[in-house]
Formats: C-alpha cells, sequence, structure tokens
C-alpha cells in the first residue's frame, strides 16, 4: 500500500511548479484531480505546439521521435485525473467547492488576486472544508509590489534570487536557465508542505495553510550567498577555476576533452592519495601545496600541475585511477549518458508507462520511494476532462445535470 492511499487533493495549479507536486503525490498514492479550463486546457498542454516543439526542430529531433509529443506535460501529469470546468462560471465555482468539500488537500497555482477571484483563497476554502490543507503556490509571494505579477521559474527562480548572475562568468553571457529546473525544485517544497499540513491536521484535526513561492524556493537555492551578504555585507567572489581557493574541488579536463569534478572538502585527508593518483607523489612533501593554506595561496601553481596530469588520460583511465584511490569526484555526464548510467538503473528512478498513442514510454520518477510501499507505475497523463464526468458523478450530479452544464460549457 502506497503512503498516501486514500488522500484526495485538489490541484488548482497549472503549468509545471504545482503539477510537479501533484505527480510527487501521485507517486505516493495519493488521488490527485488536475482542475483545467474546459477550453483552452493546463497552459502547458498547448507547450507542445509552441515553445517545445521549436525546441526539438532546433536540436533535431524529428515529430516521429518526440518532437510532437508533451513530454512536460506527461512528465507532471502522470497519475492524475482531469476535471475540465470553468471556474469563472457560477456553476463551475460550485463544483470547485462540491469538490473542495471532498479534498483532504487543495493545492493552488494562482496569483493572489486570482484567488481572491476564482473564490480559492485559503479563507474561503476552510469555510467549505475546514479540515483540509491548503497550500498556496505562487511565483513571487502573496505579498509585496510584485506578488500579482505573472512569474515563472526563469524570471523567479533563477534571474531574480542572485542564482543565475553567480553562475555568470565574469565578461561572460548568462548562462540560459535548463528546462522547467526551479519548477521541479519548488514542487519538492510543495509536497514537503503538504506532508507537513497533513501531519498536523492529525494533531490539531484541522487543516492549516502553507505559502510556497518560485522566488522563495529559489533564494533557499542561493541561500549561501545570501546569507553570506547578511553576515558581512560582501559577496561572494565568483569560482575562478585557474586560481580555484581549493584546486581539490575543481574542475579539470581529460585528454578526450571531457571533464571530471573533483570535490574533496577536507583536503588535508585526501591530498596524498590524489598525488598518487596522479603518479606525483613528490608533490606531497613540496613545501607550496603542504596543507589547505599553501594550495590556497600557491592555487594558481597547483591547478596548472592538475591540469597537466589530468589532460595526458582519457576519462575512462581516471574513472578507474580516482576510484581505486577512495578519491571525492565525478565526469560531467551528458543526460544521454545518465539516462544510460549503472548507477541510475541500479536504483528506482525510471519506470515505463504504457501510452495509449506512443506505446511503451520511459520517464524519470519523482526521487521518493518508499521501501514499504507498492511501486506500481502511475497510468499516463489524462487527456483534457477526461475523467470529467466521472468525478461529477461522484460529487453528486445526475447524468441530467451533467449535460446541462456541458451545454452552458461550463465543464467539458
Amino acid at each position: 500500500m502506497k503512503p498516501l492511499e486514500g488522500i484526495r487533493v485538489a490541484e488548482f495549479a497549472q503549468w509545471v511548479a504545482g503539477p510537479a507536486a501533484g505527480v510527487i503525490l501521485a507517486h505516493l498514492g495519493a488521488e490527485v484531480i488536475h482542475v483545467e479550463h474546459p477550453k483552452r486546457g493546463d497552459g502547458l498542454r498547448g507547450l507542445r505546439s509552441d515553445i517545445l516543439r521549436g525546441i526539438f526542430k532546433s536540436s533535431g529531433v524529428s515529430d516521429e521521435a518526440g518532437g510532437d509529443f508533451n513530454l512536460i506535460w506527461e512528465l507532471v501529469n502522470r497519475g492524475k485525473s482531469s476535471l475540465a470546468v470553468d471556474l469563472a462560471s457560477a456553476e463551475g465555482r460550485e463544483i470547485a467547492d462540491r469538490l473542495i468539500k471532498t479534498a483532504d488537500v487543495v493545492v493552488t497555482g494562482l496569483r493572489p488576486y486570482e484567488l481572491d477571484k476564482f473564490n480559492l483563497n485559503a479563507e474561503r476554502i476552510h469555510s467549505v472544508n475546514d479540515k483540509a490543507v491548503v497550500v498556496h503556490l505562487t511565483g513571487w509571494g502573496t505579498k509585496g509590489p510584485r506578488a500579482d505579477l505573472p512569474g515563472y521559474d526563469h524570471t523567479c527562480f533563477w534571474a531574480s534570487t542572485g542564482f543565475q548572475a553567480k553562475l555568470t562568468q565574469e565578461g561572460k553571457e548568462p548562462p540560459y536557465p535548463r528546462p522547467a529546473l526551479g519548477d521541479l525544485t519548488c514542487a519538492l517544497a510543495v509536497s514537503g508542505a503538504v506532508m507537513g499540513g497533513l501531519v498536523g491536521r492529525l494533531k490539531s484535526g484541522k487543516g492549516n495553510v502553507a505559502e510556497v513561492s518560485l522566488y522563495g524556493v529559489g533564494m533557499w537555492a542561493s541561500s549561501s550567498d545570501l546569507q553570506t551578504v547578511l553576515l558581512t555585507g560582501r559577496e561572494l567572489a565568483p569560482h575562478n577555476r585557474e586560481a580555484a581557493h581549493n584546486p581539490m574541488a575543481n574542475v579539470y579536463r581529460t585528454s578526450d576533452d571531457r571533464w571530471l569534478m573533483l570535490q574533496h572538502l577536507q583536503s588535508d585527508l585526501y591530498w596524498p592519495k590524489l598525488c598518487e593518483a596522479i603518479a606525483v607523489p613528490d608533490l606531497v612533501g613540496d613545501d607550496r601545496f603542504t596543507d589547505f593554506e599553501a594550495r590556497r595561496v600557491n592555487a594558481r601553481e597547483l591547478v596548472s600541475i592538475l591540469d597537466n596530469a589530468f589532460g595526458s588520460h582519457a576519462l575512462s583511465y581516471w574513472q578507474d585511477r580516482l576510484d581505486e584511490f577512495g578519491l571525492v569526484w565525478a565526469p560531467l555526464r551528458t543526460p544521454t549518458e545518465v539516462t544510460q548510467d549503472e548507477q541510475a538503473r541500479a536504483n528506482p528512478t525510471f519506470s515505463t508507462l504504457q501510452h495509449p498513442t506512443r506505446g511503451p514510454v520511459e520517464f524519470v520518477d519523482p526521487p521518493i520511494h518508499f521501501r514499504d510501499g507498492d511501486e506500481e507505475p502511475m497510468s499516463t497523463a489524462p487527456e483534457l476532462g477526461q475523467q470529467t464526468e466521472e468525478i461529477l458523478l461522484d460529487l453528486g450530479y445526475d447524468w441530467g445535470a451533467i449535460q446541462e452544464l456541458k451545454k452552458a460549457d461550463v465543464v467539458n
């Protein structure tokens, strides 16, 4: 039995961050009902014919191979039901109220003014169901001058928190964010808030309200830099590979033009082992590099020595050599290599689902696994309104009422 079986989640969120939290909850056994507009659907559905297809084309991916498959939609909406309802209508808001009455958890992904507009603020939800755990996910938070402005992970998580700036090398253009990284990180915070709310309800008998924002999660991800400013009034200097303050925590290029990452935070402990591994044992007693401080002062010289050493052999050589000496390192893998990595395959990282139009499709799974949980794969993402009738019947509507709602374009 999965740990969240019997928990119903009403998900009034679209795009990626909120639904990604929902797919984690579904993965753990919750019944997740994804509420979307009856005509437009979740905005993420349209990404296939807009941004995503263009990205695939520029990457040389054909429609047949995947360019016509909305992989991000499928990734974050597996295991859910789709209820297509127009919340702008009075009838639609009545359906939302009935759903909320039956829900253990309500997750929203709307701006504060939209929460008021659609009767989905926490006060309204608790007037309908005071046992519901409410999690409001926003771009910028629920207060402040940007609270009602649109926000996505590129703007809220990356650009506005110092994260992207600190990844920018001096004189270089900023790195472009990887797709949905902030959203998927934020989803873990949202799912954690849900778990905390459910535990709190066991103690109090009532639901609580949690707020999570992409901006807040981005600042948490950047908190080492932000905390330094708060304590010292100064920013951490950007990493300089050629003069790294700890050359044993740095990246190096191999002879086959690959890169590897060393990460020896206890550098004095590992220094003799590294010297042996790179076959320069005389370095151990070299006064320039005898301890952390000496290596910091003479970092440029040491980085140059390590550059020459690692540049003398291919990555495959260093893989065996560094592991032999118990050093802390990893190769910089490509996404293709990660999907084929023995370590990834040895753990519950991927699952295969039978997609109705594409046959078996392998997906990356959420990173939480209970040992005693049932690991049966989730269903694929629903079509727009696929479960609308079933859900409305469960909420007490009869077939005649459902037909009237359909004629009025309230549901699909």
